[in-house]
């Protein structure tokens, strides 16, 4: 051999690349060494990839086409090269034998090496491993029992036999019959047989979609679509309700679907929810024919005849025959207690009584699976058997169940517990009731009320709900951790029982839109124990009630009130339970609460009541006070406080400014619970001292001596477990915060104004970081210089909105890797599971978010801003729930996104599956979004915003077609300058995002008053003035335009007036203040006061008004300035530190969270730069100005994204 191969290297030489080729097959023993080395590499590479898909999958993302193709190449090609491993070992035989193998072996071998390269270069490409996965076609819905009986098993084939017939288009099907019966059973039934299963197999090819909505009672149309988008992964709207319709009827319309509605109680105008009518043509412009078909539950005969079925489309539902009752019966009972002597007659009897019902049979069964004596089961047969149906207007249909369900009320262990199930039903319908809120509800009710601390009272509230979750009476919510709901059978059972078999009558209205309260239920207050009016739009009450010397609990909550009638409360002189709270233009204290001498709970939370009387403290008897987020000032709480002897719960919250050493130090005897504000070393240093649990805590301006702090130095034994927010402000001296103590309820932590702390630490023999914030939902961290990453966030399991704003020092958000703390996160398969919103502001050293090791699976919003060491934000390509993207004045940002080489991404389409708003502004340096932007999709893309992006020449869309990667595109927000400047494949792509251009919001305002002549725009380009009216919700006639430069016409007195109307138009410009007047408009600022006339505050700095001269020098600035840089030449406002202070402020003085603009309804921002305006330039209005602007953030809107 080695002879040939001595020949065979001489005449290589002389001979062409394919016989060398061909010679080199003969050398098989090297080749296919080489080739199982290769082969191993590539193994290696593919049992990683494999990892990282095993820990998507987990996370609910699915792998991508691309790569699940790769791995079975690579799995394919493994086989082969194991059998020509094999072939050469076995091999041999004399030379001539030999070299004919070792030439097949060979060739064989390196052709496969030929493919393994192809695949090692094609794994060097791969990018995005695993991508969202979008809403299961059909969801699979969880039925009440696994035994449904042959009527609901019938009832069932029957509905899907007609949908899976040919002609089924058009097919509105109705499902009837009494509460508990099996409805919604049998609606989930039809649900799965749709699912993509062997044992269905027609199910995935009848419907693209089938979309299973719950209505209930009083059903919201915007509620509606909600549920409808989430189930279909389309966009939402944020333009009304049209246009959430039009969006779904555009995916619709062409889709095979099946919606199935659940408990209708009146008829659901299909168009208006964006359904396309099964009733109308089904059939495309190229022929073909879609299935569409609508499936509904109701007790109402009447609605199926309303929504027009057909008499052969209605089914109703009975209830089970006696033997399907039985099998249902014993299997929610047990059969280890069926089978003991005597009970089984039993059973059968009492599951007679039931009547087949399966909502009776379920709660009756789980209530007599620990019944194990006859006597039991013959006591339980007796009280069934006495139980006699009521009458109830509205719940005719629940009648004949009420008395059997009733019997697991009466089975409750006590009347405490029978009590608060009562109070669930105070609650809207379908409401997710909070169980913070409920258990706070029990308390102000006296439900509980013997405890030694609020921990107790806690623990008992949610052992309570516990118990009745295992009696079938409440049922967990999405959020099965905070809230819980009531079935609205159960609901009406409660509501039944309150109203006309109890001692107690409870009048409940809750959350059905009303803007009065009806005559006819004013009537009935006499006799009523409880009236419930919450989450409704009442404006006004009456001034006169009948005598209500039964009314003991009063709930208004949620309403829209502004004045309540002095008369309104002196018909009650025994309410012990009023709650007033989240009504914010509620200003002024009714006087007539101080004479409910017996009131036991007030909730003034959220309101703008800024004064209480000095009568106040007639409340002798009150327990419970919460004065969250209102405007009342520390002295006039400091003067009730000491007279209010029997106070046991006290949350000022950090709004209200009181003398904490003075508080402490005088606070009720009986306090059980409190919150309260933090502001000298005196007063921390009393806080160890304090006895009561500690609900709110903040803590500022510690000196330069606190150094550090270590948590369980604050906190005596336990009183930091009930512990919900935490707040640490300019601690100037603080270098270190140690959390050494756990902290199981705290859901907000702050630490602001921290600027010499390096390090939070946390000690691990204590706790781990997952246990010591196992709550937390809200994380602000705001000018923490000291800080260069926060990777202990990845130990919060809950965190659901992180902020980071002007932390000089911060260079990564987690590192992972090197530490025992960072390594511990490298091996979590999820490290942000529930976060959501991600804000990171003013970060000059931050180079990098993170790497590919940390996951944010539910992050739906980003907003970087002022971040220069940024050059890309790639990480973002792994977001599969990202909606919202907003990156400004990144100065050195060049690409979005990187795609291709070196371990970059390569993307797989689609890669931002909802990204709906793409916001870039002030990136000079930007050059591109991508360099791949073809391989780029935005299927869910709606509005697309650069500015100050002069760099950016190319669109992230197809080149040659750029709506196929961008079909929901709606506006291109720029400027003219820009748009010319963008480079196009040709003339026909221009052509089709030309009129989707128009100009930015953000220099509109700029270029109107420019030319009068182009205040109206041309046919073919709307005018700037136009664009900004638009974009601001008002028409171009609200402007007026004269020489004087631009203004508004504002239908409101003097901005410093007492009082404002809701007619002030809104901006989105949060670096505008005009300050400027006209004659025909009412002046924004004090007519001969404004500093400068002859400019206009816009975008930050003052520029040249329109019509006017050169301005001069300014005028000397006044004794009562009190800052006088703001005073300086060009009079710059520097908007970034009024928007901080005031911010500051607001968390300060009326706790709530940072504020950023971003945060505020559009139609109060304008107000509150102009109301800022004042508290800079005349410090006389300042405490005014602060609380009018709190009166217009308080709003039920901001609140709402604010927690």
């Amino acid at each position: 051999m080695e002879i040939v191969s001595s020949i065979i290297q001489t005449l290589v030489p002389c001979i062409g690349t394919p016989a060398i080729r061909q010679f080199g097959y003969l050398k098989a023993k090297e080749n296919v060494n080489e080739l199982v080395g290769r082969a191993g590499d590539v193994e290696a590479k593919k049992k990683d990839i494999q990892h990282r898909i095993d820990a998507d999958r987990r996370d609910g993302r699915q792998p991508t086409s691309e790569v699940t193709r790769w791995i079975e190449k690579v799995e394919g090609l493994g086989g082969e090269i194991r059998t020509v491993q094999s072939d050469n070992d076995q091999r041999g035989g004399r030379c001539w034998p030999s070299c004919w193998s070792s030439y097949r072996i060979g060739r064989r071998a390196s052709k496969l090496l030929t493919k393994l390269e192809a695949l090692d270069t094609e794994h060097a490409r791969l990018g995005v491993l695993a991508t969202e996965a979008p809403p299961a076609p059909v969801q699979q819905m969880s039925s009440t029992s696994n035994v449904v009986g042959n009527i609901i098993s019938s009832n069932k084939e029957k509905i899907c036999r007609y949908l899976e017939e040919e002609e089924t288009d058009g097919a509105v099907i109705g499902i009837w019959g009494m509460g508990g019966v099996g409805k919604t059973t049998l609606l989930q039934a039809v649900n799965d047989n749709f699912l993509d299963n062997n044992a269905n197999p027609m199910s995935n090819k009848l419907f693209d979609h089938v979309i299973f909505v719950v209505v209930s009672k009083e059903p919201q149309l915007e509620n509606l679509q909600k549920k409808i988008v989430e189930k279909l992964g389309l966009p939402r709207s944020s333009e009304g309700l049209d246009s959430q319709a039009q969006i779904i009827s555009n995916y619709l319309r062409e889709k095979n679907f099946l919606l199935l509605l659940d408990d209708m109680w009146k008829v659901v105008q299909l168009k208006d929810l964006g359904i396309p009518d099964p009733r109308s043509s089904s059939s495309s412009g190229d022929g073909r024919r879609f299935r569409r078909a609508v499936v509904f539950t109701t007790r109402s005969l009447q609605v199926c005849a309303d929504m027009k079925c057909h008499e052969r489309n209605i089914i109703k539902v009975d209830c089970l025959e006696p033997e399907e009752a039985w099998n249902l019966f014993k299997e929610n009972v047990g059969e280890g207690t069926i089978n003991l002597p005597g009970i089984m007659r039993r059973a059968k009897e009492v599951t007679k009584e039931c009547g087949g019902l399966p909502l009776a049979l379920v709660v009756i069964g789980r209530t007599m699976a620990t019944k194990k004596s006859k006597e039991e089961w013959d006591y339980a047969l007796t009280q069934l058997k006495r139980s006699q149906p009521s009458n109830i207007p509205g719940m005719e249909e629940d009648y004949s169940m009420f008395p059997r369900l009733k019997f697991s009320y009466d089975c409750l262990p006590s009347d405490k517990m029978r009590e608060c199930f009562l109070c669930c039903s105070l609650w809207p319908e379908d409401f997710e009731i909070r169980k913070e809120d409920l258990v706070m509800c029990w308390m102000g009710l006296g439900l509980i009320d013997c405890f030694e601390d609020i921990n107790e009272a806690y623990n008992e509230g949610y052992s309570l709900i516990g118990s009745l979750v295992v009696a079938s009476l409440l049922k967990p919510a999405q959020d099965k951790d905070t809230a819980i709901k009531v079935h609205d059978v159960i609901r009406n059972l409660a509501l039944w029982i309150a109203r006309d078999n109890g001692t107690k009558i409870n009048l409940v209205n809750a959350g059905v839109g009303l803007e009065e309260i009806p005559r006819e239920m004013i009537d009935k207050w006499g006799v009523a124990e409880r009236v419930s009016l919450m989450e409704n739009k009442i404006k006004n009450l009456p001034s006169r009630l009948p005598l209500c010397r039964n009314l003991s609990a009063l709930l208004l909550q949620k309403n829209k009130l502004t004045v309540i009638p002095g008369g309104f409360f002196a018909c009650m002189p025994n309410l012990t339970y009023l709650n007033l709270s989240s009504m914010p233009n509620l200003r002024e204290f009714p006087k007539e609460i101080c004479d409910l001498v017996q009131l036991r709970y007030l909730n003034l939370s959220f309101t703008g009541i800024s004064t209480l009387p000095k009568e106040f403290g007639q409340l002798i008897n009150l327990k419970y006070l919460l004065f969250r987020a209102t405007e009342l000032s520390g002295g006039v709480i400091r003067g009730i406080i000491g007279r209010l002897l029997k106070l046991e719960y006290l949350d000022l919250g950090p709004s209200v400014l009181v003398d904490a050493d003075e508080l402490l130090q005088h606070l009720p005897p009986l306090l059980k619970a409190f919150g309260m504000k933090i502001t000298s070393e005196h007063a921390l240093r009393q806080l160890s001292r304090v006895v009561p649990p500690i609900i709110h805590l903040n803590i500022e301006d510690m000196g330069d001596s606190t150094t550090s702090i270590h948590l369980h130095h604050l906190f005596s034994s336990g009183t930091q477990l009930s512990l919900r927010d935490l707040y640490f402000s300019r601690c100037r001296g603080l270098r270190e915060l140690d959390v050494d103590v756990g902290l199981p309820r705290l859901e907000s932590l702050m630490l602001s104004e921290l600027e010499k702390m390096t390090e939070i630490t946390w000690r691990r023999s204590v706790l781990p970081p997952s246990e010591c914030f196992e709550s937390l939902r809200r994380l602000r961290i705001q000018r923490c210089h000291g800080l260069k990453d926060i990777t202990w966030v990845l130990h919060l399991p809950r965190l659901q909105v992180l902020e980071l704003v002007w932390c000089n020092g911060m260079e990564q958000l987690v590192v992972t890797g090197g530490g025992e703390e960072r390594e511990e996160a490298v091996t979590k398969p999820t490290t942000f599971p529930s976060l959501r919103k991600l804000e990171l502001c003013n970060l000059p050293k931050l180079a990098m978010i993170c790497d590919n090791h940390v996951n944010f699976p539910s992050l739906e919003e980003i907003n970087v801003k002022n971040c220069n060491g940024l050059k890309d934000i790639t990480w973002v390509l792994h977001l599969p729930c990202l909606e919202k993207l907003f990156v400004q004045e990144c100065h050195g940002m060049e690409q979005l996104v990187v795609i291709g080489g070196g371990g970059e991404e390569e993307v797989t389409k689609p890669t931002f599956p909802r990204l709906t708003w793409l916001t870039l502004i002030g990136l000079p340096k930007l050059v591109m979004i991508a360099a791949a932007a073809a391989a780029i999709n935005f299927p869910s893309l709606e509005i697309f915003h650069a500015f100050g992006c002069n760099q950016l020449k190319r669109l992230p869309f197809h080149p040659q077609e750029p709506l196929n990667n961008c079909s929901r595109l709606k506006l291109i927000f720029g400027d003219e300058e820009w748009w010319e400047s963008i480079q196009w494949e040709n003339q026909s792509a221009r052509s089709s995002l030309q009129p989707y251009f128009s100009l930015s919001p953000v220099i509109a305002l700029a270029m109107v008053g420019r030319d009068s002549r182009r205040r109206r725009g041309s046919s073919s380009r709307p005018s700037p003035l136009a664009t900004l009216a638009n974009y601001i919700g008002v028409s171009e006639d609200d402007f007026i335009y004269n020489d004087d430069g631009l203004s508004l016409s504002y239908n409101h007195s003097s901005i410093s007036g007492a009082t404002l109307s809701h007619g002030v138009p809104s901006t989105s410009i949060s670096g505008l203040i005009a300050a400027c007047t006209t004659p025909e408009t009412t002046p924004v600022v004090p007519i001969g006061t404004n500093p400068y006339p002859g400019l206009l505050l816009y975008h930050g700095e003052y520029v040249r008004r329109p019509g006017f001269a050169d301005p001069p020098t300014l005028p000397e600035r006044p004794a009562n300035i009190r800052r006088p840089e703001l005073w300086a030449d060009r009079a710059t406002f520097f908007p970034v530190q009024a928007e901080r202070e005031l911010g500051e402020l607001m968390q300060r003085q009326f706790h709530v969270p940072y504020l950023n603009f971003a945060d505020i309804p559009p139609d109060r921002r304008f107000i509150l730069l102009v109301m800022l305006a004042k508290m800079y330039w005349w410090p006389e209005h300042r405490d005014e100005s602060i609380l009018k602007c709190y009166k217009f953030v308080a709003s039920k809107r901001l609140r709402e994204m604010i927690n």
